[in-house]
């Protein structure tokens, strides 16, 4: 994610005075916006406005066209931010299913829902401010819609990835009605090409139980996985970065929280996401693809790399001389480029990312 480092936040912050409040918003389910825009807004001490107008502070891009020309407002009086929701689908807080109604005093911590975008919000410098709202005149709430892809409130994800679902007992056998043979199970066995009396002798809640732990898991650690996989691809600069858009969204990728992205891909009630199969075919797909390029990448760059100092590359660089011994020149020239090599920051990585950077993306493009 392209979150600003805490060294950026700190010059934010000289920047508007020691006593700025500085807000920052991160969007955790894409790595970029449509247009190539970070995915962040960072301000102090000031009001701003988002939605997809361009002309507003932030600006966010949505080809499937939920968020409105000016979704929101963010106030800075009294010491303290404050949200207003100007929109026709709604802001959503921290999981709610409700559209926030009213006005918000926005908190370090706090999650919102804007169309498809999943927002962390961040202030630093806060000091608790004033807990009165200021007044609110003339301003009423617009109408409340169903939102697409609704969050459920008991599923609301806080800062930091993938939301827990707290550990609890085995049901015991017989507390639920046991399901009905030919319905939910025979289908799933149909579905996993078994037989259909394969779980003949298991009790169909424990089964039932343990197949909902199963796709847990699994949810959990695909959306990990590509998270990972978004992450190396930010480090080494590559072009091929994941954007939303208003069709095929992987619920994988862009759902931060576990239940909430199986809520997308098993009731499809979310606009533009993937159902369960091909959100899966495409998470392996993409991990697959991912395995081989580094494979390819690394190899490609090192080679690169020491190509530019093998000592035939270095013999057929240097000019003939009668003054100065070949070996000597040659030594010269090796120490130089060397020295150009590792006059990045981070010394000969830099040049090595450059390469791998290059490679990968090839890599990917021909997949």
């Amino acid at each position: 994610m392209n979150a600003p480092s805490a060294f950026g936040q700190e010059q934010e912050q000289k920047r508007f005075g020691e006593s700025a409040m500085t807000i920052t918003l991160t969007i955790v389910n894409v790595d970029l916006l449509p247009s190539g825009a970070p995915a962040f807004f960072q301000t102090a001490n000031r009001s701003f406005q988002v939605g997809r107008d361009p002309n507003l502070d932030w600006t966010l891009q949505d080809p499937s066209r939920q968020i409105s020309s000016r979704h929101c407002e963010v106030r800075f009086e009294s010491g303290a931010y404050w949200l207003y929701d100007r929109s026709t689908n709604g802001v959503f807080v921290n999981g709610s299913t409700e559209r926030m109604r009213g006005v918000h005093r926005l908190n370090n911590g706090d999650r919102l829902q804007i169309g498809p975008y999943v927002i962390d919000v961040m202030i630093a410098g806060d000091d608790g401010g004033l807990q009165i709202p200021p007044t609110v005149q003339g301003e009423p709430t617009a109408p409340a819609f169903d939102r697409p892809g609704a969050i459920s409130a008991s599923t609301a994800a806080k800062a930091g990835g993938v939301n827990e679902v707290s550990q609890r007992s085995m049901p015991v056998s017989g507390t639920q009605p046991a399901l009905q043979p030919g319905s939910f199970l025979e289908a799933f066995c149909a579905g996993a090409g078994v037989p259909s009396d394969l779980f003949a002798s298991r009790d169909q809640t424990e089964l039932a139980y343990e197949l909902g732990e199963f796709v847990k898991l699994t949810v959990e650690n695909l959306s990990q996985m590509l998270r990972s996989r978004a992450s190396a691809k930010a480090i080494i600069k590559s072009s091929s970065r994941t954007v939303i858009g208003s069709t095929d969204n992987n619920p994988l990728k862009h759902v931060p929280a576990s239940a909430e992205a199986i809520e997308s891909m098993f009731t499809r009630k979310r606009v533009g996401y993937l159902n369960a199969r091909r959100s899966l075919e495409e998470a392996f797909k993409d991990l697959q693809t991912h395995e081989q390029a580094t494979y390819a990448a690394m190899q490609k760059a090192l080679a690169k790399l020491l190509d530019q100092l093998a000592p035939e590359t270095i013999e057929l660089a240097v000019k003939g001389s009668p003054f100065v011994p070949k070996k000597a020149r040659a030594w010269d020239l090796f120490v130089e480029r060397w020295e150009e090599q590792n006059a990045g920051e981070n010394g000969m990585l830099d040049p090595f990312l450059a390469h791998f950077a290059d490679a990968y993306d090839e890599a990917t493009s021909k997949s």
